[in-house]
């Protein structure tokens, strides 16, 4: 065959073999990728992978997979983005999906899969994400340097990262998310992350933490969270992650259930913290932080201190911990382990002190709830006022039962001159089974005529006497008290309480109708001498300086002010 011919022949067959090719739509291995892009005049380039009728709300067509598509990139605000439920899969590099420097943008209903990062935002404000399944990604869901966010309602797994927050703040929510059986950890929190929330959230099975906070992480709320079975901590809170709260969440059968590290002045309160391998509650190198009202049950150690100092450990519940319920190194100086009486200490399962005493000192015959001698942890660290019972199972009830104005019965009306004094007896009860200390306020209408700062034994009642001044208007006046609600209050429906009206009037204006006539001196005059003289019926508003007699003083009151009348 002639050369030409030859030629002639490879031209032909690589055209063939092209067009067969074409025909059956088989895609080159080399084809290049190509990346899908919300603009911000809301075009979607290419165009095919989106739909959207209005500009504002966007909807996948199908799957948005690898080699033909590479990841969405949203360049334009006040969009929703709704998967449908279809997928993003990538070739793990990249990013799924990305939003950066964008504004008010919902992204929902999307599976992301195998990217470096499966959704990610960046310096973008009130964004929300939810309903997504994240799974398989280095980072599932990653927020940097955002704010005012919701990522919620997520399922963020088998991710080395499930939901990562790296220096955002302000007012981010992470509520209601799946983050589990990542290889790292379920939340993270770190690089300066502060006052964010992460509450109602499952963290389960990831392989280092469930939620972890680092570098500096302040002033969050970590709340109401699911936290188990994670292979190393529950929650961990390290370098420097001070003031935060850590409260209402239960975690269970973790390494240690909650770990503070090198951090200080959080809250640590209410949580459930049981069955874990070492520690409930772990504390190293942390000081004045705040442990408070948790449940520490069936660990080998409820609460471990190693070089943490000056926290403050009350209220809290030891329950069943096999080795120890507390264990503290000899590093760890100053810490409290009650607060001052009546609120007291904690409540120690194997404390075996009796409770016939009450007081700061125990030393008063009665019982407030408090065992009548310290429980000891070594020498260097004492409960001085252990619970009796767990907390809050004791009972927690002080009520205001009675407000009178006089100690010996009052008129059906009774009346004060203006700027005289008026007695108000208080009968307040501490109907609890542990001693409170609260404050108990009485009023004229909304007016505060005095405070006071009462301590009760339980099971106690005692009457609290006040002064009024009566330097308000001529008029009527309801007088009620109000006693504090106290903490653990089991019902605080007793707690105010309304007396009766008393009308401010002239001072000897004893039938209130606001003039001194012959009238009121008649009343004062039948009452004069009572109740010495037995033949004198005492009149409380004839004792015009209410000293429950009625003699000189209030008559010479009554001839001072005689005539005078208002208006």
């Amino acid at each position: 065959m002639k050369m030409k011919q030859i030629v002639s022949w490879m031209i032909l067959t690589s055209l063939l073999i092209g067009n067969l090719a074409l025909a059956l739509h088989v895609k080159p291995a080399w084809a290049s990728t190509e990346t899908v892009y919300i603009n911000i005049d809301g075009s979607v380039s290419p165009e095919g992978a989106l739909s959207s009728a209005d500009n504002i709300t966007y909807t996948f067509t199908g799957d948005i997979s690898y080699p033909a598509y590479y990841g969405i990139v949203v360049q334009r605000s006040n969009i929703v983005l709704d998967g449908f439920g279809y997928t993003v899969q990538g070739n793990a590099t990249g990013k799924g999906i990305d939003v950066t420097s964008i504004n008010n943008v919902t992204i929902k209903n999307v599976n992301v899969n195998s990217f470096w990062y499966g959704i990610y935002l960046s310096s973008s404000v009130n964004i929300t994400v939810t309903e997504n399944n994240a799974a398989n990604n280095t980072n599932g869901i990653y927020l940097h340097s955002s704010s005012n966010s919701t990522v919620s309602g997520n399922n963020a797994a088998n991710n080395s990262e499930g939901i990562w927050l790296t220096d955002s703040s302000l007012n981010n929510m992470v509520s209601g998310n799946n983050a589990t059986s990542n290889t790292d950890h379920g939340i993270l929190l770190g690089d300066s992350s502060t006052n964010n929330t992460i509450t109602g959230n499952n963290a389960t099975k990831n392989s280092h933490y469930g939620i972890y906070l680092y570098s500096s992480s302040n002033n969050n709320t970590i709340t109401g969270n699911n936290v188990t079975a994670n292979i190393q901590h529950g929650i961990f809170l390290g370098t420097s992650s001070n003031n935060n709260t850590v409260s209402r969440n239960n975690a269970t059968n973790n390494f240690n259930g909650i770990y503070l590290h090198s951090s200080s002045n959080n809250t640590v309160s209410e949580n459930s913290v049981t069955a874990n391998t070492i520690y409930g509650i772990y504390l190293y190198s942390s000081s004045n932080d705040t442990i408070t009202a948790n449940n520490m049950t069936d660990n080998p150690y409820g609460l471990g201190l190693q070089s943490a100092s000056n926290n403050t450990i009350y209220h809290n519940n030891f329950i069943d911990n096999y080795y120890a319920h507390a264990y503290v190194d000899a590093a760890s100086l100053g810490n409290a382990w009650n607060i001052t009486y009546p609120s007291g200490g904690n409540y120690w399962g194997n404390y075996t002190g009796n409770d016939t005493k009450w007081g700061p000192y125990q030393d008063q015959l009665g019982s407030d709830g408090m065992g009548d001698t310290n429980h000891t942890i070594d020498a260097s660290n004492r409960d001085y006022y252990p619970l009796m019972a767990p907390w809050p199972a004791l009972n927690h009830d002080v009520a205001v039962t009675n407000v009178t104005t006089c100690k010996d019965g009052c008129s059906p009306f009774p009346t004060v001159g203006q700027n005289r004094a008026m007695h108000i007896n208080v009968t307040v009860e501490n109907q609890g089974n542990i001693a409170k200390a609260f404050n108990v306020t009485v009023y004229a209408n909304t007016t505060m005529i005095n405070r006071t700062l009462l301590v009760m034994p339980s099971a106690s009642s005692t009457v609290l006497k006040f002064v009024w001044n009566a330097t308000l208007a001529y008029g009527n006046y309801t007088l009620s008290a109000v006693a504090d609600t106290v903490s653990g209050e089991v019902d605080d429906q007793d707690n105010a309480r309304v007396g009766s009206t008393v009308f401010v009037t002239i001072p000897g204006d004893i039938d209130g109708t606001l003039w001194v006539r012959p009238m009121d001196l008649n009343a004062l005059l039948i009452a004069y001498g009572s109740p010495t003289n037995p033949e004198a019926p005492y009149n409380p508003n004839a004792d015009l300086d209410n000293d429950h007699k009625v003699g000189p003083i209030d008559l010479n009151d009554l001839l001072v002010h005689y005539g005078q009348h208002y208006p």
